[in-house]
């Protein structure tokens, strides 16, 4: 065959990965897998494997983001966990999209079959021989198999008719390469070795593709990869005998007449299981009818994703999550005509569904239901247990009709209910409901990929509502610490001014002579002086009398940060370290961050002023505790000081423990306090005591080591701090040596 200098000219143009048609039987299910929430990079891995163009534009991706450097490839799933989710699922559509508006002929996807049976009968020999002969990388070979012909798909995409034509009429592969070079001045081969070579340059694969042609004589000392391939297009080949087997190349390889038809055999038995789980075409060259079928079923893969695309773009409101609930339940309606549908919320720490939203037309006592998460109790408790979508009918064949399924559907008043639930890989979010008639049930049967798909997108939008409520509740956070910060700083800088008044007032008073209205007046701007300085203390004292409503905190976060602030200052000048033990299963907590940070700092004062020769203190916290039949994540904080005295442990939580209780009891306590310490002092130091914060936290301090034991002071402070999150706290002595304090707080999302 004889080809033209312009045909010559035409083929030329480069092609690139993205312009190559994918087969669709894998594009169908690469796109179901990539809607569901559930999908592994195990699962993707090993649908990647299975087309020679896709595995080569992964691999494209992966090399210009720097992620395939000294990769193995038998790591696949690492170089898509890298690549993440959303990078893959944007390769699949686009790949989707490019295949079905290029709408590739007949005989073009006639020579993409025959080109894709061959690539995975290569790739599945090359792997049976690399495993056969102990070579340390059988997933190299096998992708070097799939690609061995990946150049006559590159020169298909630049002439389809005349070199596709060329391709289905040839029998002899050795012909078929002579006409490339004639044709287009090298072979597909070398083609393809060239486009792997800016790929992976660091594997011999490309080296393997340009020789996979040669005679065994010709590959003496070269890599076994490069001569695994070369055996496994011999075998695979149209005019393959096995009396057109060299016994050179059997005593290289050390295999036997035995051990080519065993390998030969194993190949055609998965080849015949892959292709029949992908329902690919069979092995003649015709087109058949099913590639309109293929289409048409991209074409509604396309159209879904466009739909759940704009759904993702759908602004939800902020703010309460019954509103995202109606707002889903809207979309469904929209989108599947589910017009009578309930939304039912997980609640963790009951392990039960609660009715939080429903459309108009629901009946009123659907959104009054909850149900148990037990294994067959209900519909809606199985679907968020297993993770798939059921219906009333399906499930009520497998298992009797329970009493609640039964008051379900009689409240819906419908032939049926369908109970789609919510939720992505460990995060339960709720299950919708909706009733419908038998008619309806039979039309969502087609449906039900759409269906996963929406429920993938709703799981998302909740997900992505709480990371915002999670930024909302730190950006208040800050505010707020910067505002106490401000307080605290005008605070002490109005503390100065009055010390100084203060000693005037007390120097005045010195100096009169017997002049006592003068000096019982002075004494009045005295007093009054010394109520604007508790007034003082108790605004920088205010941090948790301000009303927070509580957020969604990373808790373990919190603590670390809490730690760190104490590391370089109060624990290390008191000689104290501290050892971190944070279960890694908590993550989001609705909970008052700042309320727990006072929690967190009252008790890890405590611990160090118990220890005043230094120690160390222990901090952990774990997840799921049962506590009286509810959820809650547990902090314990350990310390190795002399432990809590008999009497302030029998009274350690107790209001009468602590002097710091109330407003009213701080205004007396202080009161006192300052008088106590204007006695002692009157003698030595004029100065204001009330405001001399270092000399009185002093006192505190050397009374406290004096003691060596919790106090208990601020203990009940701290009981009721912990009370306000709804969560209870214990302490104990421990038998080895100090004290430890145990919170539990609810589990709320």
């Amino acid at each position: 065959m004889h080809w033209t200098s312009s045909t010559q000219q035409q083929n030329s143009n480069e092609v690139g990965l993205e312009q190559l048609p994918v087969m669709p039987q894998v594009l169908l299910q690469l796109l179901s897998a990539c809607q569901k929430t559930t999908t592994t990079y195990t699962e993707l891995a090993s649908l990647v494997r299975q087309d020679p163009v896709f595995y080569s534009r992964i691999l494209s991706v992966a090399n210009a983001q720097g992620s395939l450097n000294n990769c193995q490839y038998e790591k696949l799933d690492n170089i898509l966990a890298v690549l993440g989710f959303d990078s893959l699922r944007t390769i699949i559509i686009t790949t989707a999209i490019n295949f079905f508006f290029s709408s590739p002929d007949k005989q073009l996807l006639a020579a993409q079959s025959k080109y894709w049976q061959r690539a995975l009968r290569c790739a599945t020999t090359a792997r049976i021989l690399a495993q056969t002969l102990n070579y340390e990388h059988p997933e190299e070979a096998y992708l070097a198999g799939l690609l061995h012909n990946l150049g006559h798909i590159l020169f298909c995409a630049k002439q389809p008719a005349e070199y596709t034509e060329m391709f289905l009429s040839s029998d002899s592969e050795r012909e078929f390469l002579l006409f490339e070079t004639e044709w287009v001045g090298k072979t597909s081969e070398t083609a393809a070795a060239e486009l792997l070579q800016r790929i992976t340059a660091d594997s011999f694969l490309p080296e393997a593709l340009l020789l996979q042609h040669k005679t065994s004589d010709e590959l003496q000392d070269t890599p076994l990869l490069i001569r695994i391939l070369n055996l496994a297009c011999t075998l695979i080949a149209n005019d393959f005998t096995m009396a057109s087997l060299r016994p050179e190349t059997l005593t290289d390889f050390s295999l036997s007449n035995a051990d080519i038809k065993q390998i030969i055999l194993q190949s055609d038995q998965s080849i015949a299981s892959l292709t029949g789980r992908l329902e690919a075409q069979s092995t003649d060259i015709h087109p058949s009818s099913n590639n309109e079928s293929l289409t048409a079923k991209l074409g509604n893969q396309i159209k879904n994703f466009a739909t759940l695309f704009a759904l993702n773009q759908t602004p939800y409101p902020n703010g309460q999550s019954s509103s995202i609930w109606q707002s889903i339940l809207q979309n469904l309606n929209l989108l599947f005509g589910l017009d009578h549908a309930v939304a039912f919320e997980f609640q963790k720490e009951s392990n039960s569904l609660k009715g939080i939203a429903s459309l108009s037309g629901s009946n009123p006592k659907l959104i009054k239901l909850s149900f148990r998460v037990e294994s067959g109790r209900s519909i809606p408790a199985e679907a968020l247990i297993t993770g798939n979508c059921l219906d009333s009918d399906t499930y009520c064949n497998q298992k009797s009709r329970s009493t609640t399924d039964q008051q379900l559907i009689r409240f819906f008043g419908s032939d049926a209910v369908i109970c789609l639930p919510i939720m992505i890989q460990d995060i339960n979010f709720g299950v919708l409901v909706a009733g419908l008639s038998q008619q309806k049930l039979l039309a969502l049967n087609a449906q039900k990929n759409e269906l996963d798909s929406f429920s993938g997108a709703s799981a998302h939008q909740l997900l992505r509502n709480q990371a915002n409520s999670l930024c909302y509740q730190k950006a208040l956070d800050t505010q707020r610490s910067d505002y106490l910060e401000n307080v605290q700083r005008l605070a002490h800088e109005a503390s100065n001014p009055l010390g100084i008044i203060n000693n005037y007032i007390q120097v005045v008073c010195r100096n009169q002579d017997g002049d006592s209205k003068v000096t019982e007046q002075l004494q009045i701007i005295r007093e009054e002086i010394e109520r604007i300085a508790i007034i003082i203390n108790q605004i920088k004292e205010a941090d948790t009398s301000v009303n927070i409503s509580a957020g969604l905190i990373n808790m373990n976060q919190l603590v670390r940060e809490q730690i760190e602030v104490f590391r370089e200052t109060l624990f290390a000048s008191n000689k104290v370290s501290c050892n971190l033990n944070l279960d890694d299963r908590i993550t989001f907590v609705k909970i008052n961050g700042q309320i727990l940070r006072q929690i967190l700092t009252n008790l890890l004062k405590n611990a160090v002023e118990a220890m005043p020769d230094g120690g160390k203190i222990t901090l952990r916290t774990r997840n799921n505790i049962n506590f009286n039949g509810k959820i809650y994540v547990e902090i314990v904080i350990a310390d190795t000081g002399s432990g809590i005295a008999p009497e302030v442990l029998e009274k350690a939580f107790s209001p009468s423990n602590d002097t710091e209780f109330d407003s009213e009891t701080l205004d007396q306590t202080l009161i006192s306090k300052i008088k106590t310490d204007q006695e002692m002092r009157s003698n030595t130091n004029p100065g204001f005591s009330a405001l001399d914060s270092n000399t009185s936290g002093k006192a505190v301090s050397d009374s406290t080591k004096e003691d060596k034991q919790h106090s208990g002071f601020g203990l009940s402070i701290t009981s009721s701090l912990v009370t306000k999150l709804n969560g209870c706290i214990s302490c104990r002595n421990r038998s080895e040596r100090g004290a430890e304090f145990t919170i539990l707080l609810p589990d709320l999302h």
